[in-house]
């Protein structure tokens, strides 16, 4: 399904395995963040055409993490629009090589590691982006360095629609914000510090890698949990 739900005014949110999201961030510009799994290319550019932008709208590419199910059908999505991409210094060594990050558990490691070039293409970044930085894009869009899924995790946050993209810092299950399983984290007391700098910044929604987006009141008792020292 190529069906996009509208999360804001401005932001989109494409779901299936990994979310992607579409964000209106001009006249005529549309932001993308995350390529989501191998063959997504066609479901994206049907999303951004059911809410009217051609592939030639798309500008921006915001990659959050190197895991093959974020960048899988970047390669693509480049070719059919010419978009820029973004993304930390540690994702872009991966990403031009089709090499995945490293996770906590070697065997997990591993396994990426024959997967991954098999199925996602080297896409070389054009802009190494890192914490602190701001986008010029849609007013500002600022750049938060997020370990802990990776170690090279980024999360964005949009000032204006005040929306964190958190990716794979934290999930929605159960109608609940939590972090991601243990087997897949570089390092949990990374992701905790990352959380709470990311959360500080008191968005009213966060938009998650997998799960859907959490609307910061409703999920407000997690948040403070996730926030405690």
């Amino acid at each position: 399904m190529s069906q996009p739900i509208q999360v804001t005014s401005n932001v989109y949110q494409l779901g299936g395995a990994v979310n992607i999201y579409l964000l209106k961030t001009g006249d005529n510009e549309l932001t993308v963040i995350d390529a989501g799994i191998p063959g997504a290319t066609k479901r994206i550019l049907q999303a951004a055409e059911r809410i009217g932008y051609g592939p030639e709208s798309i500008r921006h590419v915001l990659i959050t993490h190197a895991d093959f199910d974020h960048i899988g059908s970047l390669s693509g999505l480049v070719k059919a629009t010419g978009a820029t991409v973004y993304a930390s210094a540690l994702s872009s060594s991966f990403m031009e090589r089709a090499q995945p990050p490293s996770h906590s558990q070697p065997i997990m490691t591993a396994v990426l590691g024959l997967l991954e070039p098999l199925l996602v293409k080297g896409v070389p970044v054009d802009e190494v982006v890192g914490d602190g930085d701001t986008l010029p894009i849609g007013g500002g869009i600022d750049v938060l360095a997020t370990p802990g899924h990776t170690e090279g995790s980024l999360s964005y946050f949009w000032r204006s629609e005040n929306v964190l993209f958190a990716a794979d810092l934290l999930m929605t299950q159960g109608g609940k914000l939590r972090p991601m399983p243990g087997f897949i984290t570089w390092s949990k007391e990374a992701v905790r510090n990352s959380t709470r700098k990311a959360l500080a910044l008191e968005p009213a929604f966060i938009a998650v890698g997998h799960g859907p987006v959490a609307d910061a009141m409703a999920s407000s008792v997690e948040i403070a949990e996730l926030k405690a020292p």
